[in-house]
């Protein structure tokens, strides 16, 4: 295959992936268990809003969503042919924790070109070619160290953010601090950076979630050495989410605008 070919694939690829959304039931990061529930070491599998990256024995392959209906999913394997259909089926009480992935139909190289994609009919008419039980990945994140440090921000509510380790520290302009955790962590695309944080016992019975995404700036060339990070808020609440003390915080449901760009505008923040 050319250069020329691999380009064209990747951007209808992407062109599919803009407009199937995965249900947000099956988005998050997901361990793959044994029949005891352990985690098997190098094998997960994460689904955001269009892509799903499948880890093998540690070997990642990325996949961009061409047809979905609910729990069913057909993909394409981003920058080469074939297809692969999967179906998530929930193996727990209704609380979306555990998951049975049902490998139905697998297309390679000169069977069946990523261009020409059957539909969800294939898929659903297909038996089972394999199973992977799945478990939600452990809350508790680490932010990269790209984004670790001090930043001051514009805006009406923020002054400054402070990032290290796992922890998020936010001064107010109103002298208010806040300090939150960091629960759930996932890239969207290749520059931003997704979060969803928690703060203990906001009241009695409550905890808080806030959830942040941030990217940089690109900067011009004669510039390239300033880093500027922009930051938005996408959970509802003034200024934090109040949820049930200890509920369980998951990105793609617990944060109100994932899909969209919410009531948050992007503000500018620049190191210390």
């Amino acid at each position: 295959m050319n250069e020329f070919s691999v380009l064209m694939l990747a951007v209808l690829a992407s062109s599919a992936a803009a407009s199937c959304l995965l249900d947000k039931r099956i988005r998050g990061q997901w361990w793959v268990v044994d029949d005891n529930g352990d985690r098997i070491k190098d094998e997960a599998i994460t689904v955001s809003s269009h892509n799903v990256d499948i880890v093998r024995g540690g070997h990642v392959t990325k996949y961009s969503c061409s047809h979905t209906s609910g729990y069913l999913v057909q993909l394409q394997p981003i920058g080469s042919e074939g297809y692969i259909c999967l179906e998530f089926v929930p193996s727990d009480s209704g609380t979306h924790t555990e998951y049975s992935v049902i490998r139905r139909v697998h297309h390679t190289t000169g069977r069946m070109p990523v261009i020409q994609p059957t539909g969800l009919s294939q898929c659903s008419r297909a038996g089972d070619l394999g199973t992977v039980k799945v478990r939600r990945a452990d809350p508790g994140c680490t932010f990269p160290s790209a984004i670790q440090g001090k930043w001051t921000f514009s805006g009406t509510f923020i002054k400054e953010i402070s990032i290290e380790n796992s922890t998020l520290a936010i001064q107010a302009f109103d002298f208010n601090a806040m300090e939150l955790a960091c629960e759930r962590f996932q890239m969207k695309g290749n520059h931003t950076y997704m979060f969803a944080l928690r703060k203990e016992h906001v009241t009695k019975n409550k905890d808080g979630c806030l959830c942040f995404r941030f990217h940089f700036v690109p900067m011009p060339e004669d510039d390239r050495d300033i880093r500027v990070l922009a930051g938005q808020r996408f959970s509802a609440g003034t200024p934090i989410k109040l949820i049930d003390h200890g509920a369980p915080i998951y990105l793609h449901q617990t944060c109100d605008y994932v899909d969209s760009f919410g009531t948050d505008t992007w503000h500018v923040a620049l190191p210390q």
